[in-house]
């Protein structure tokens, strides 16, 4: 049986919402940190003149995210900071970067499919190497 990834209102929810749910608190939990990471001086204003969604924090998620981020490449770290702490929006982000937008769209899916991996494979257990050796003597 197959559970069916589907909102209230019918629209098929994306398999990776989760992710980014997990990196939204985490920049949250960054911005509430005193990490150096904090907001960009440039969109604080257009930030802070926003209503501001609620994001629930919890704290060993955000460390579990904080590890599976760490281990991304350079250029997704940065990405994942500009767009999730920093609060910046695609264009900005492709500004900073000298990237074009699409670029930084692959890169944002790139980082969501390697937060993924890394957090799944933390919860998959790992069999005993030596169950599968061939040590018995014939």
């Amino acid at each position: 049986m197959t559970i069916k990834r589907i909102k209230s209102n019918g629209v098929k929810r994306d398999p990776n919402a989760w992710v980014v749910d997990r990196l939204l608190a985490w920049g949250k939990w960054n911005q509430l940190s005193d990490n150096g990471y904090g907001r960009s001086s440039l969109v604080f204003d257009e930030i802070r003149s926003a209503p501001q969604p609620f994001v629930p924090i919890f704290g060993i998620e955000c460390e579990q995210t904080e590890r599976a981020v760490s281990k991304q490449l350079r250029m997704l770290r940065e990405v994942a900071i500009l767009m999730y702490v920093q609060e910046c929006d695609q264009v900005t982000i492709s500004k900073k970067l000298k990237i074009s937008d699409r670029h930084v769209r692959n890169l944002h899916e790139a980082l969501v499919n390697g937060v993924k991996f890394y957090i799944e494979a933390q919860r998959a257990r790992v069999p005993c190497p030596h169950r599968f050796s061939n040590t018995s003597a014939a």
